[in-house]
């Protein structure tokens, strides 16, 4: 049964997205895939500065 609520659900979404996608200027549309390079990128900062920080916890070990 949740398999076809979710498969309704999935239908649903893709025709309000699809509907909503007709007021959207279509120039907009295209700039949207710009956003998960946005996120990983961002993530990838968070990611190098958080590893790029001294371990003090490891250097008081090897003493």
């Amino acid at each position: 049964m949740g398999q076809y609520i979710g498969i309704g659900l999935l239908v649903a979404m893709s025709i309000i997205i699809s509907l909503i996608s007709l007021v959207i200027p279509s120039f907009i549309i295209g700039f949207m895939g710009i956003i998960p390079i946005i996120i990983g990128v961002k993530n990838f900062k968070e990611y190098y500065k958080k590893n790029k920080e001294p371990d003090t916890n490891s250097s008081a070990k090897n003493k």
